[in-house]
Parts: C-alpha cells; sequence; structure tokens
C-alpha cells in the first residue's frame, strides 16, 4: 500500500486513473465512544433532499492528488469534497463517476426535518480535525426513527466515520457506506459493510445496507506510506480522430510521486498491445513536481486504436501508475471530413437507453447542420457519461433520406433507411468520445438525413446515470421509446410517442471526400421503390426510391381496379436516393377516398409495386 505525496491540489480528477483508491488509503475498523459536538449548525440542510452551500474546512485537507477547502453537505447522508456537486443526491452511488469525492456515513434516502446537522473544527496545526454531525437522521426519510453520526476530516488526511444513538429501527434501507475519489467506478471506492468484523470492498458495492453500524464502531480510512523512487504517468490529452499520413501530438503528464528527485527516465507513447509510437527523455524532476511531455506521432493506417501513456524509471518501486488511462481513437483515411452537431447542454438516455432493456430512437438533421453535399458518411461519435462500464453492447444504427421537415407525422422504419451498424460498441464509465465507423457507409446525395438507433433487447438494464450528452433543436424532430417488456421493430416502430422536445445527441459525422460514386467503401445504388411513410397515412405520405444510374422514371398511383389515380412522376432523374409527397388527390385534384391503392415505379428494365392504405 502507498499514499502519493501531498502537493497536488491544482491536478484534475481525472489524473487519477492509473492507480486505484487502495494505493492512496488502507480501511480499518475500530470502537470508541461516541462523543457529541456543540458546533455550528447547517440551516440549508435542515429537512429532505438538501444540498448545503460551500462551507469551509478551515484547513487544507489533502485527499490522494486533491486538496480542498471547501465541502458541501447532502441530507442524505455524504458529504462532497470541493463544490462541484448540483444536487442533494439520495440513490447511493460509491461507484459513481460523477458524485465524487464523496465520503458518505450513510448514504441513502434520508431526511434532516426532525434532526440536524452541525460542523465543527477543533484542535490545533498539525492536528486539525473537522466534524460533521448527523443528528436524529430519519432512515428513510419518511420514517418514524432516529440515528446519530458523524465523518470526521483530519489535517493529516484522515477520515474517519463514527456511530452513536439510535431509536428505532430502519425502513426501505438500502444505504451505502463508504468513500469514493475520482475518476470514479470499480477500484476508485471503499464500499464497508458492517459487521464483526466490518469488511470493504473496493470493486463491489453494498447498496443494500439496511442496518445501522453498532453504537461506537469507527470506520477509517487511513493514508497509505510513501514510496522513494516513483514516477506517475497521470493523464493522456490528444486528438481522438487523427488522420493517416498527419502529424498529431499526444500531451502526457508526468509526476514524481516519490521522496527522491528523478534525472533518468523516458516518457512514451504506446499502444494496448505495448507497441512504441513515440519517446522523449525526461527532464529532472523534483518531488510532487509534475511535468507536461508533447509527444508526436504519425499514425500509418486507418482503424480504430487505443493509446496510452508511459513513464519508464529504472528503479520504479510502484509500477501499477507508470501508465496512464486509454485514450481510444479512430484513426480517420486521409482527407476525411467532420461535422459536430449541438452543444451536449444536456445529459439524456438517447440514442441508447441502458436504463432499459429495450430502445429505439429516431432523428432528423438539416443540410444546413450538416454542411456537406453528396458525399459518403462513414461513421459517428457520440459522446456520453456514463456511470457503468458497458463494454460490448449490441447497437444498431440506420440511416436515410427524407422530405420531411420533422417527424411529427411518425417514425420513418429501417425498411426506408440503410442499415449502416449492427454489432457491439464500447460504452465505457465516465465521460467519453464513442467511435462508431460504419461497417456500410451511406451514400448521402443531399436532403434531410434521418437517423434511427437501436438498443436490441437484452437480458439487463443498467444505471440511470448511464446517459448521453444531448441538446434540444427544435420540437419534433425525435422520437423515443423503451421497455423493459416489449421488444420494438425497428421496421413496424409504435405508434405511440412522448412530447415533441425529445433532444437529439450531441453528434459527430465523419463524411469522405469526393461524390458517394467515388468510395469503393460505398454499396452500388440499386433501382427500387422502396415504400412509404407513414403508412397508412392521411392525408399524405412520402414515397422513397433509388436510381442506380440517371434515367426515366414513372412513378403512379394506382386503386384496386387497376385504374390510373394519379401520376407523380413521368421524366428523368439523376442516380441517387429520392422521394417524393403524395397528398392524396386524383389527377383531378379531388381528394380520394378511403382505401387501398398501390404505388408503382416504373423504370428501364426495371418495375415494382408497394400497396398503402389510406384511411380517413
Amino acid at each position: 500500500m502507498k499514499r502519493l505525496v501531498l502537493l497536488c491540489a491544482l491536478l484534475t480528477a481525472a489524473c487519477l486513473s492509473w492507480a486505484t483508491i487502495g494505493d492512496f488509503y488502507d480501511f480499518n475498523a475500530t470502537t470508541q465512544t461516541y462523543t457529541a459536538i456543540t458546533g455550528t449548525q447547517v440551516t440549508s440542510v435542515q429537512g429532505d433532499d438538501q444540498l448545503s452551500e460551500p462551507i469551509d474546512i478551515g484547513f487544507d485537507f489533502t485527499y490522494g492528488l486533491q486538496s480542498f477547502s471547501q465541502i458541501m453537505i447532502s441530507s442524505n447522508g455524504w458529504v462532497g469534497l470541493g463544490t462541484n456537486f448540483s444536487s442533494s443526491m439520495l440513490g447511493n452511488q460509491l461507484a459513481s463517476t460523477q458524485y465524487c469525492p464523496v465520503l458518505a456515513p450513510l448514504w441513502d434516502d434520508l431526511s434532516m426535518g426532525d434532526g440536524n446537522v452541525q460542523t465543527l473544527l477543533s484542535g490545533s496545526t498539525p492536528n486539525r480535525v473537522f466534524t460533521v454531525q448527523y443528528t436524529n437522521a430519519r432512515w428513510s426519510y419518511s420514517a418514524n426513527n432516529q440515528f446519530s453520526f458523524q465523518v470526521r476530516l483530519h489535517e493529516s488526511g484522515k477520515v474517519d466515520m463514527k456511530y452513536g444513538p439510535r431509536n428505532g429501527t430502519p425502513s426501505y434501507a438500502y444505504a451505502s457506506i463508504g468513500i469514493n475519489m475520482a475518476p470514479g467506478g470499480s477500484g476508485w471506492f471503499y464500499s464497508v459493510t458492517p459487521g464483526n468484523p466490518a469488511t470493504a470492498s473496493t470493486t463491489t458495492e453494498n447498496a443494500q445496507i439496511s442496518a445501522f453500524p453498532a453504537l461506537n464502531v469507527i470506520y477509517e480510512f487511513t493514508p497509505s506510506a510513501l514510496s522513494n523512487n516513483d514516477l506517475a504517468a497521470l493523464s493522456i490529452t490528444g486528438p481522438s480522430n487523427p488522420h493517416v499520413g498527419s502529424t498529431s501530438t499526444y500531451t502526457v503528464t508526468v509526476q514524481n510521486a516519490g521522496v527522491y528527485s528523478q534525472a533518468i527516465y523516458q516518457v512514451k507513447l504506446i499502444t494496448a498491445a505495448n507497441v512504441e509510437l513515440a519517446s522523449v527523455v525526461g527532464t529532472p524532476i523534483q518531488p510532487g513536481q509534475t511535468i507536461v511531455y508533447n509527444l508526436s506521432w504519425i499514425p500509418a493506417n486507418p482503424g480504430l486504436l487505443t493509446i496510452h501513456g508511459k513513464v519508464v524509471l529504472p528503479g520504479d518501486e510502484f509500477t501499477d501508475n507508470d501508465q496512464t488511462p486509454p485514450l481510444p481513437l479512430w484513426i480517420l483515411p486521409a482527407g476525411t471530413g467532420t461535422v459536430s452537431i449541438g452543444e451536449g447542454d444536456l445529459l439524456e438516455l438517447i440514442p441508447l437507453n441502458m436504463y432499459y432493456r429495450n430502445s429505439l430512437w429516431e432523428g432528423i438533421f438539416y443540410p444546413s447542420e450538416l454542411g456537406f453535399g453528396q458525399t459518403s458518411v462513414i461513421g459517428i461519435s457520440l459522446y456520453n457519461n456514463f456511470l457503468t462500464n458497458l463494454p460490448a453492447k449490441p447497437t444498431k444504427i440506420w440511416l436515410g433520406a427524407a422530405t420531411v421537415a420533422d417527424l411529427s407525422g411518425g417514425w420513418i422504419p429501417s425498411t426506408q433507411l440503410s442499415l449502416v451498424y449492427d454489432g457491439p460498441v464500447d460504452y465505457p464509465s465516465g465521460e467519453n468520445v464513442i467511435n462508431i465507423p460504419f461497417t456500410n457507409p451511406y451514400p448521402y446525395f443531399g436532403g434531410n438525413l434521418v437517423m434511427m438507433v437501436n438498443r436490441p433487447m437484452d437480458t439487463v438494464y443498467y444505471s440511470y446515470y448511464d446517459q448521453f450528452y444531448c441538446q434540444t433543436l427544435g420540437d419534433n424532430r425525435a422520437l423515443n421509446v423503451y421497455s423493459d417488456g416489449t421488444e420494438f421493430d425497428p421496421a413496424d416502430p409504435p405508434a405511440w410517442t412522448f412530447d415533441p422536445g425529445i433532444p437529439l445527441p450531441k453528434i459527430t459525422f465523419f463524411f469522405s471526400s469526393g461524390s458517394p460514386a467515388d468510395d469503393p467503401s460505398v454499396p452500388a445504388l440499386a433501382t427500387s421503390l422502396q415504400g412509404n411513410h407513414p403508412n397508412p397515412f392521411n392525408p399524405s405520405t412520402t414515397i422513397s426510391f433509388g436510381l442506380k444510374e440517371a434515367s426515366v422514371v414513372r412513378i403512379g398511383i394506382y386503386n384496386l381496379k387497376g385504374q390510373l389515380v394519379a401520376t407523380l412522376l413521368d421524366g428523368e432523374k439523376a442516380a441517387g436516393n429520392h422521394s417524393l409527397v403524395w397528398n392524396g388527390n386524383d389527377a383531378s385534384g379531388r381528394p380520394v377516398s378511403s382505401g387501398v391503392y398501390f404505388c408503382r415505379m416504373e423504370a428501364p428494365e426495371h418495375s415494382s409495386t408497394r400497396k398503402m392504405l389510406m384511411l380517413k
């Protein structure tokens, strides 16, 4: 066990991904008589689901690689280090990547409506202690009971939790007890299970605690010891979509986490398979000092690749922190263009809802947003912020063209779109760029672009906090359904939808240079009548068709007797995907009656017919 130097107040939480919480703290359970404090009452948490204003600790409290001078207190039994908390968060989640760093003496849906929270700074430098005391907390929020406990921050970096008097029994109790640390997730929390002896896990959270720890019990989290020779590769940043043949520069941050200064070491850029891509010689670095290194590399081959930063120190006594967290890349062919849409000011369960076992989402993007002409769309990037690490989750994506300006008329089924991706996608915990290269690039010839995304029926569901960055760009731009029991058919989506303000995900489209015909990876166009949407319809419907080459094409509407009702097109059209609208009128401009009609397409060496239903 070990602990890093206490001089890193300016490092961000993302810099901790190379180690685990066990490298900073040891756990121990003991007993000591509970002594209540008389301090300053925190009136802002005198109730249910309350979060305090920032409160001064009174000294710089060092926690791992960070130093905090303020805390925020939740009425739900946790204390947040720092000021980056926005709600009282009643759902206990020590494995969270969003609610961290958190000290949780009893994290559940509590209420302080019948009790109070007080704080007290005691002792003298360098042995000061800051105590947060919960007195007569209701567990859960509506129960007829009272529980008292404390969490204490020591100037030495130690954290302890003390458990005092109780009255009554817990009701609907599903608590967590422990601490967590950025970046969050497995390995970055201590989850305590009360008992004799109590135990603590850094990989499995016990979020089902229903019994209060015994009177006078103390759970201690004590800073670990220090190493003499230890360099740590903290983080790596740089472009996630470099181009083949172009120089890309990545920044690797290195810290001296040991007691001795170091002068002989190297900083490298490596792949997940430990293939070296670039290397520089390190400069002298003092204990606690952080140095940033820039390493340049020219990718040679397109595709997905994961890279790390790495520091190599002869005689390093702790090698677990030598490598940064992974940086996933999608190396793009030379000349690939990109366009990003949206600010990502919302977090939503869109376009895939992992909180339910099955979901279907569809949205529409305008040419003015896309900003590119005829081209091949070769993939997308989504932007997630997940609590759960979800590798290899099945994902299906369709793209297509539409003349409709929005989806107020209902879904455009997958039968009228092109399947561009059907396979597994990794959705890591935390904030990530999710690169999805299409298996089948989509030939875009202009117009509104429709995207459908399906999470096929799974056997399990995950956290509500497995969310994507999104934004609202106008009404009726998207449709969304989800269920644990109903498996949605993308070819026949349900008729019911939710509110008109369903958001679009923040998204980046990747497109090739030149026209679709220049891209050998794009499937050849086919001459076909693709169908109509909506169907049934009233009073109008959009008919989609494709032409593999420029040709004369005729599209007509016929009744059940085979009589021509209306001619929609009779002339030459360019190669590509097209659509047109039948307004439900006959050749004389009169509305037709309800019933079955047939759309017939005729082109050189091709004819096809699709059935349509008009319902009034």
